[in-house]
């Protein structure tokens, strides 16, 4: 590096901050915007009748399980998108 670039350097690399420090720094703005822009489909709050439902499987899904089931249904059918990740 000569004398013209490094002063450019030092000041680029003070800009630099790594992903758990920036995660600290804005991680709760990011979070608010995000959800203002993309709000939930699914806050935990239980479906009556999809419970009804999940209650009368022989095999009932663990509550991990069911609480995926609420969720990805209140996706594809109350908001009706064509998929979902789970």
């Amino acid at each position: 590096m000569n004398a013209q670039t490094q002063p450019a350097a030092l000041a680029a690399s003070s800009l630099n901050i790594n992903l758990t420090d920036f995660i600290d720094e804005f991680g709760d703005e990011l979070l608010e915007s995000l959800n203002r822009s993309n709000p939930p489909v699914y806050t935990g709050s239980d479906n009556a009748h999809r419970q009804l439902v999940m209650d009368r499987l022989k095999r009932k899904p663990f509550a991990a399980q069911a609480e995926v089931v609420q969720a990805i249904t209140a996706l594809l059918l109350d908001r009706n998108e064509q998929a979902g990740i789970i």
